[in-house]
């Protein structure tokens, strides 16, 4: 009796110790299961206010410029880039020459394009100084065509390129750029290639959130999740 005694004891003592054991990983799948579930659920929130805002821009699409809550916040908005060719013809070395040449910024008069947006900057990333004159407007103040100069300095031969962003942002500070220019060279090609569009992140729009109270934000937020902005 004794013997099956202590069997039992081992046996019963192997079973708690096993069933302690299943316990514990059913506990454990439980937890990483509702991990899981809660992971996956503040994705799909997560997704959902990102597309609410940043795949589009709004409805209606000037939703910044009226006194009414949106069906739908947006704050892309397209921008613009024409990248230029200047390559020196004179076979000599040419230092801080004047460059001029002449842009079409919207022949069809449907960007709305503002003078006060063009940036101009070199193949390294910095911002070159430049001045816009003889320029014609669409209706409405839109930047048609100008002629844009510049400095630069080119070796015999060598291109550059130069690549100059717009867009139709009101809220942008305009650049007032102090410009010697030297005598106007010749012998050297000005080529713009076509105006690319592409989107990004709107300043108007971005302001124009401050217009909205939290409220009228969430009301345009599919499935009305709410959510909170800390800066710290």
């Amino acid at each position: 009796m004794a013997f099956d005694y202590i069997d039992f004891i081992v046996a019963s003592s192997i079973f708690l110790i096993f069933v302690v054991f299943l316990f514990n990983q059913v506990l454990n799948y439980i937890s990483n299961y509702r991990n899981v579930v809660e992971t996956s659920e503040l994705k799909e929130i997560a997704s959902i206010i990102f597309n609410s805002f940043f795949t589009d821009k709004g409805l209606p699409e000037n939703w910044e410029e009226q006194s009414f809550v949106p069906s739908k916040i947006g704050l892309i908005d397209n921008f613009y880039l024409a990248i230029i060719n200047v390559t020196d013809l004179s076979g000599s070395l040419r230092e801080n020459i004047t460059i001029n040449g002449s842009i079409n910024f919207d022949p069809d008069c449907n960007k709305n394009i503002w003078n006060n947006t063009l940036k101009l900057y070199d193949s390294e990333n910095s911002e070159i100084p430049f001045q816009l004159y003889n320029q014609s407007f669409c209706e409405g103040s839109g930047l048609k065509k100008g002629e844009i100069v510049f400095n630069l300095t080119l070796l015999p031969h060598e291109s550059k390129i130069f690549f100059l962003y717009f867009s139709s942002e009101k809220n942008v500070v305009p650049q007032n750029y102090s410009l010697d220019f030297p005598v106007d060279e010749v012998n050297y090609t000005f080529e713009v290639f076509p105006v690319q569009e592409f989107q990004a992140i709107s300043i108007d729009k971005l302001m124009g959130l401050r217009n909205l109270s939290y409220e009228e934000v969430i009301q345009t937020i599919p499935k009305g999740y709410n959510f909170r902005v800390e800066i710290s």
